[in-house]
C-alpha cells in the first residue's frame, strides 16, 4: 500500500493530505493538556463532593482546590490554544 507524501512544516512532518495541518497537536503537548485537564477535573470533583484531604496528618483546606482548578485548567486551555494557533 502506498503511503501519502509528507510535508515539512512548523509542527514537524505530517501527511500532505491533512485538511488543517495547524490543528494537529504534538503528542507531548496533547498529553500535557490531558494531564492538566485531569488535575483540574479532580480538584473540581473534590470541591463539589467536599472530600477531605490530609497531608501528614494536617487537613488541606477546601479553598486550595480553587487554585487546583484555575491554574492547571488555565494552563491546559492556554497550551491548547497555542498549539492550534
Amino acid at each position: 500500500m502506498l503511503e501519502p507524501p509528507l510535508k515539512r512544516g512548523g509542527l514537524g512532518v505530517r501527511p500532505a493530505y491533512a485538511a488543517d495541518p495547524e490543528a494537529i497537536m504534538k503528542p507531548a503537548a496533547l498529553l500535557t493538556v490531558l494531564f492538566l485537564s485531569l488535575v483540574a477535573l479532580l480538584h473540581l470533583v473534590r470541591m463539589i463532593m467536599s472530600v477531605e484531604v490530609a497531608v501528614d496528618g494536617t487537613l488541606v483546606p477546601l479553598w486550595v482546590s480553587i487554585f487546583g482548578v484555575l491554574v492547571p485548567g488555565g494552563l491546559a486551555f492556554w497550551l491548547r490554544r497555542e498549539q492550534q494557533a
